[in-house]
């Protein structure tokens, strides 16, 4: 996979395009070096030595490489973690961990109180994009802070078949190239789901290439790296999350600025992704972070010294939050790379760089003082803690879009046994078992929970029974994977067994929400309404911050027939989760069921705002304003749809229709709905009733009755052979309009 952040000043881009100076920014030097841009480039999951520049023979990296040659390349960078959210909330703010707060995927955030690098520039006067293909880098959690624009997975969701399936490579580029002529400022993080170790592709053509091209090379900083690496099977780990080896940590480090870093030059001395922010500012001459634990790189890459002296931190938190395995963590200095774990280990990764021989028991004396200055550093850290984590369990959508992305995407102790109080030092001596001990089990949960999202069924039915073989315990690993393999059964309908499994799940941890919650949608799809209600409630008890709870409990309430109460729990899902998109359609319908239609359109308008781009939100929107009489508004709003998006088939359908049928005489207009509709022909064809339908009224204002008639006779044919008979007699009721000579009109 591969993710991108990029950070341009408009002014000197502007300029490049022939744009004018459209912010008044000067195109003279700036700090150490030259320049009026700042990219960084972040790859997701590629280890330093997936690249050519770095000695690979057999993946063709050549714009890369390119790079490397025209800057400085760090041969010895590492990251501080394993973990997507981890690494660049890392690379974002050059704080560790444990500062930060930001510990893992979808269970943690990065706090407000954090101070990220996008918020330096953007106070001094820079703007500020991004664009985010993955799921795991969603604005929710945080890493949004300081960028004028944030398009992530949240906002192209509307464009998605699947809301958790990360955005090609190729469409995020095109986003971005698309601001770019927009005369937009740009920054794009991307990601796509093709590896590091695919030969197929020159990883980081896109952008580096079309910062050559549009002319602005000479004058920006590229700083390109990776947020981690993976293991490929190294040390019993086939991907990454779970280790702290190299393999995982040790990423590529490139800078390149003509004229104000050395072309060519490498570096073999210690550096950390947590040095990236502090070398931007000290490139532009902006006063250092002062909460960084990073240090500028800018003295090695100038060659006014050989070697800063830098140990680098790295951790996993994943084992522990996962499997209640213990965490493991890491510190790398002077060619040594000491492991805290309950069994530490100890490498010489300068003679040493695959950590194949374990030097703990050799060294004890060195074991003990690499101890001791990885406590001191992290009780020493400005604002250490967890205030980061994010309340409750994780919900359905993001565990399973977790686990699509390989990811275990589960909380192994739904009830937290760490106390809220526990401070980052009440962690650090390990009391859980050995994740290395474990590999097998983490192995075997990881391939079940991935294939479970991916509806691999058999292989993930297979998958959890293995691991309960490895794992015969009666803690939260064993009662997560009978949970699961419940779920796996239920889906493929052995429902009998199914809720048997759901049944020793919950006698094992009776106190897990997501137990509740997916045995009694399991209730529920078996016609046992009363009992999932149950279940349901039972969740929120423990936890009343679940939102998909809320929304469970509401679509139970209503088979019941409580429309009420199921209201109530739909707003509070929404409440708790705005962007929770699949509650709006649920909730409008159900007060529309209750005639509530002037509260509909202020649900759409919230979903609005929720999400700009939620094009059917704003198609909803109008119909609601139609049903309150509010012609103006609702074209209006359809207007806003397409100027957003102008290719919006749906959007075009609705003002095509709005136009052409309109009761308001000054609300009509034939030609314009007739263009909208023959617009759509290449995307419906003769096929679709609803678009028939609509360039038949479209062609009735216009005047032109025959060619009306004969498209609403094919609509209705179309519905009538689906089985929707009432709405095929509406539309032969128009042809009968159409056939007079009389054009249709909705009636207020």
């Amino acid at each position: 996979m591969m993710s991108r952040i990029v950070i341009v000043r408009r002014g000197a881009l502007a300029a490049a395009l022939g744009l004018g100076a459209l912010t008044g920014c000067s195109s003279k030097a700036t700090g150490r070096g030259v320049g009026d841009n700042v990219i960084v480039v972040s790859m997701d999951t590629t280890r330093a030595d997936a690249l050519g520049c770095y000695g690979n023979a057999t993946i063709r990296t050549p714009n890369i490489d390119r790079l490397a040659r025209r800057g400085t390349l760090f041969r010895q960078c590492t990251s501080t973690a394993p973990i997507t959210l981890t690494a660049h909330s890392s690379l974002l703010t050059g704080t560790d961990p444990y500062v930060h707060g930001a510990r893992d995927n979808g269970r943690y955030r990065l706090s407000p109180e954090n101070v990220t690098l996008a918020e330096i520039l953007a106070r001094d006067g820079w703007s500020t994009a991004a664009f985010v293909g993955g799921i795991v880098l969603d604005r929710e959690y945080g890493l949004d802070q300081g960028f004028d624009l944030y398009d992530d997975v949240s906002s192209s969701r509307r464009r998605d078949a699947s809301p958790s399936a990360p955005t090609p490579l190729d469409q995020v580029q095109s986003r971005l190239m698309s601001q770019l002529f927009q005369r937009k400022p740009i920054a794009a993080l991307v990601e796509d789901t093709q590896g590091d170790q695919s030969p197929r592709r020159s990883l980081g053509a896109g952008d580096l290439i079309m910062v050559r091209e549009i002319g602005v090379e000479s004058r920006t900083l590229v700083t390109l790296t990776a947020d981690h690496g993976e293991s490929r099977g190294q040390h019993g780990e086939e991907t990454h999350s779970y280790t702290v080896y190299d393999c995982v940590l040790r990423v590529p480090l490139v800078v390149s600025a003509p004229g104000g870093i050395p072309a060519g030059r490498e570096v073999d001395a210690q550096v950390r992704s947590i040095d990236v922010v502090p070398t931007i500012l000290d490139f532009l001459a902006l006063p250092p972070k002062p909460d960084a634990q990073g240090t500028s790189l800018l003295p090695l890459a100038l060659g006014e010294t050989p070697d800063l002296g830098l140990a680098a931190y790295g951790e996993t938190l994943c084992p522990f939050e996962q499997f209640r395995y213990s965490p493991v963590r890491c510190l790398r200095v002077g060619g040594w790379k000491y492991v805290h774990a309950p069994r530490p280990e100890l490498y010489h990764v300068s003679d040493d760089p695959d950590e194949l021989r374990d030097l703990a028991a050799q060294f004890p004396d060195r074991v003990l003082a690499m101890q001791r200055e990885l406590r001191a550093r992290i009780a020493a850290a400005p604002h250490a803690g967890q205030s980061g984590r994010l309340a409750g369990p994780m919900d359905e959508e993001k565990r399973k879009a977790l686990a699509a992305l390989g990811y275990v995407g589960d909380d192994a102790g739904a009830t937290n046994d760490v106390p809220a109080t526990a401070s980052e030092m009440d962690l650090f001596d390990p009391k859980c078992a050995d994740p290395k001990d474990h590999m097998p089990e983490i192995k075997s949960l990881q391939l079940a929970m991935t294939a479970l999202a991916r509806g691999q069924l058999s292989v993930a039915e297979a998958a959890f029974r293995k691991t309960l073989e490895l794992d015969p315990t009666e803690g939260s690993r064993y009662a997560m994977c009978h949970e699961n393999l419940a779920l796996v059964l239920a889906s493929a309908g052995k429902t009998d067994e199914a809720i048997e499994h759901y049944r020793t799940s919950l006698a094992a941890n009776p106190q897990s929400p997501t137990a509740h919650v997916n045995y009694g949608t399991t209730l529920s799809k078996l016609g046992r309404t009363d009992e999932a209600i149950e279940h349901f409630r039972a969740a929120l008890v423990l936890n009343p911050a679940y939102a998909t709870a809320h929304n469970d409990l509401a679509r139970a309430l209503l088979q019941a027939g409580h429309s009420d109460e199921a209201v109530l729990h739909y707003r509070e899902a929404l409440r708790l989760r705005p962007t929770y998109f699949e509650v709006y359609p649920r909730l409008a319908t159900a007060l529309r069921a209750k005639h509530q239609l002037d509260e509909v359109a202020g649900l759409w308008e919230a979903a609005l705002r929720a999400d700009p781009d939620f094009q059917q939100a704003r198609q909803e929107l109008a119909v609601a304003l139609i049903d309150e009489h509010q012609h103006g508004r609702a074209e209006q709003v359809l207007r806003d749809g397409l100027a957003r998006s102008p290719d919006d088939a749906g959007v075009k359908l609705a003002l095509a229709r709005l136009l052409a049928t309109s009761p308001r005489a000054e609300d009509r207009n034939a030609a314009e709905a007739v263009r909208l509709a023959e617009s759509l022909a290449g995307v419906a064809g003769d096929r679709d009733p609803r678009y028939l339908d609509t360039l038949a009224a479209a062609y009735a204002e216009s005047g032109r009755f025959s060619d009306a008639a004969r498209l609403a006779r094919r609509a209705a044919d179309l519905l009538a052979a689906q089985g929707q008979a009432p709405l095929a007699n509406d539309i032969r009721a128009r042809v009968a309009l159409y056939e007079a000579g009389r054009p249709y009109h909705e009636t207020d």
